[in-house]
């Protein structure tokens, strides 16, 4: 997953070099994106929708992944080669009540991270919110934590992220990236109810927007940071459907940052060069 950036028109074209040899093309494994085959396996019965307890389905996935990253070509001497790597801090989750940042943002050290409505210390894969204390939290938001219970886990697999709702009420979910796979309006919101899972972030999908949105320029493609956090809400919903319109306006939830397509589009960014500099940080 690595794009092309030709300075004559901007075009981008998908490719990355990986530690594989296929149709006698051998590519670099040191600029390889790191997805876990062993994570992928481990997670096989918490996600059975994902089939991939069956060697011939973790192979079809594998081989997915290989060949969309593999280039069929060599880039031309005007373009750069913008590579997507997975590193080792996959993302930020802040907590919020309301329009209020409450507590310091986590930053999971594993591939699956659990946040609950527990007082438990945080550890390196759990963020518990009921330890984290708010002088100007009202009524509503202190009924509403009262009832995150297990709250989720999330599990990053292979540049895809899931959710699994382990809490005894519905969680809501506002994806644009998934929102836009599914063919769905960008400020959709899902809402996943108790023992519900499903993918709430696509790498893949990420890229094949990159690939559609460099050539419109730098503010278009700046305009990518949007689709790279996830905002989830515990207990209550918000959108047309409700008097809340937006997540800030919901009583506890968390916006999840992915570090790796965040990362992967400054790189592009700084290729493309604006007059003013600016990257999805400012």
């Amino acid at each position: 997953m690595s794009p092309h950036l030709r300075r004559n028109g901007l075009s981008l074209r998908q490719g990355v070099d990986t530690g594989v040899s296929r149709d006698r093309r051998v590519l670099q494994p040191d600029k390889a994106a790191s997805f876990s085959v062993d994570t992928i396996i481990g997670l096989a019965k918490r996600f059975p929708q994902l089939d991939l307890a069956d060697s011939a389905s973790l192979d079809q996935l594998r081989e997915e992944f290989i060949d969309f990253t593999l280039s069929p070509d060599l880039p031309a001497p005007d373009e750069t080669q913008v590579h997507f790597q997975e590193i080792e801090c996959w993302s930020t989750i802040q907590y919020y009540e309301l329009n209020q940042k409450v507590g310091l943002p986590f930053k999971p050290a594993t591939m699956q991270a659990y946040v609950n409505g527990y007082t438990d210390t945080v550890t390196k894969d759990r963020l518990s919110l009921g330890s984290l204390t708010n002088t100007s939290r009202n009524e509503k938001t202190e009924s509403a934590r009262r009832h995150i219970g297990h709250g989720v886990q999330l599990s990053y697999v292979c540049g895809e992220l899931f959710v699994d709702c382990l809490s005894d009420y519905a969680v809501f979910i506002q994806s644009k990236i998934v929102a836009r796979a599914l063919g769905l309006p960008p400020l959709s919101v899902m809402k996943l109810p108790p023992g519900g899972s499903t993918k709430i972030f696509s790498t893949l999908e990420f890229s094949k927007l990159l690939h559609e949105t460099v050539a419109d320029g730098y503010k278009a493609t700046f305009d990518l940071t949007n689709f790279c956090s996830v905002y989830l809400s515990f207990i209550k919903g918000w959108g047309p459907e409700y008097h809340r319109q937006t997540v800030n306006g919901t009583p506890c939830w968390v916006e999840i940052q992915m570090h790796g397509p965040l990362v992967w589009l400054d790189k592009v960014l700084i290729e493309l060069g604006p007059t003013t500099k600016i990257t999805s940080k400012s």
